[in-house]
């Protein structure tokens, strides 16, 4: 994600889409998640919960685009089904008692955590496909 951010800021024509803006949203993001974790805060359980299901569940919905046109853009299916496997795994793991316990999290607040990141996550898939962002 640096080296793309330093590629977009060398370029002149480069549009900022909204996907590519939430990409390098990650740059500031991801240090505060660690931080909130390492402090074990709740909402450190609930950004990188909410992160890691959003991330599965929009490969999911992507997985027959990705077979339908893996010769042109040449993906490598191998990866691709790995990082399914590894976000479902990390989401199922951070969706344990022990763990949400371990940050404070109640069980109410892991479920809001799941719905609210289910209708975002549709809505950006939605969008995605309606071509409303890039």
């Amino acid at each position: 994600t640096i080296k793309s951010f330093i590629q977009f800021l060398d370029c002149a024509d480069c549009k900022a889409g909204f996907v590519t803006l939430l990409s390098f949203l990650s740059l500031g993001y991801v240090p505060v998640i660690f931080y909130l974790l390492w402090k074990k805060r709740p909402w450190g359980w609930i950004l990188l919960f909410a992160d890691t299901l959003f991330a599965f569940i929009s490969k999911i919905s992507f997985i027959y685009p990705f077979f339908k046109y893996r010769n042109i853009h040449h993906g490598d299916t191998t990866l691709f089904l790995l990082s399914i496997l590894i976000n479902a795994a990390f989401s199922y793991f951070l969706w344990t008692t022990n763990i949400s316990s371990f940050f404070s999290v109640r069980p109410k607040t892991r479920r809001q955590t799941v719905i609210i990141t289910l209708v975002l996550t549709g809505a950006y898939n939605l969008m995605l496909v309606a071509g409303i962002i890039d």
